[in-house]
């Protein structure tokens, strides 16, 4: 599939540079959505790299407006009243690609609708309901720790 996509470019740069720029409204939207989430819904634990309420508050929004004005500006054609050829057609592309996975969600029997059960547990869900487990995984952590911890010199003496 790459190799076609790459083929591309030698059939005809404008539908390239129409793909290339689907990927980056990809790549935008999928940094967007977890700052509109929070921005709206306001749940949020702060990280490692927290800047404070107000400032954190002002480089979301900052951060949400820029991506929005990109992934707009992407959609436009390069030339100045283009052509048919000179169209950029990301926005037909992506339209189709929205719609298909709207009507494929949908679709009974066969859409994600009737097999999507939402997000599969991890590990911290069941380390965090059961203390057994928590106390196990703890007792081999110690223990791997303890295994890397051997001197080399130990080791040497051992063969």
């Amino acid at each position: 599939m790459t190799l076609a996509e790459g083929l591309l470019m030698l059939v005809n740069t404008i539908a390239i540079n129409s793909i290339f720029n689907l990927a980056i409204m990809g790549l935008y939207f999928a940094y967007c959505m977890p700052l509109v989430a929070r921005l709206i819904f306001g749940h949020f634990t702060p990280g490692v790299w927290y800047m404070g309420d107000t400032l954190s508050l002002i480089s979301a929004v900052y951060s949400v407006a820029w991506m929005t004005f990109i992934f707009i500006l992407l959609l436009f054609p390069t030339y100045p009243d283009p052509t048919a050829d000179e169209m950029n057609y990301a926005v037909v592309v992506l339209g189709f690609v929205l719609i298909f996975c709207v009507v494929y969600y949908y679709v009974p029997r066969f859409g994600g609708k009737t097999f999507f059960t939402g997000p599969v547990r991890t590990i911290d869900d069941l380390v965090d309901e059961n203390g057994a487990v928590n106390e196990a995984l703890e007792r081999t952590i110690e223990e791997d720790r303890a295994a890397e911890n051997v001197s080399p010199d130990s080791m040497e003496k051992e063969t």
